[in-house]
């Protein structure tokens, strides 16, 4: 993953992509605990 945090600082689109699903279950979480439905956690991802 840190050769990916390179390349996406380097404007590497699909490096991007694979950091961010690589943390989507996460992102999913943390979205959830600030908001209530979980329709709104799934927008912002």
């Amino acid at each position: 993953m840190e050769n990916d945090v390179v390349l996406a600082q380097q404007g590497d689109k699909k490096a991007f992509i694979r950091i961010i699903k690589s943390v989507e279950k996460s992102l999913y979480y943390v979205a959830k605990s600030m908001l209530t439905a979980d329709s709104d956690c799934k927008h912002p991802l």
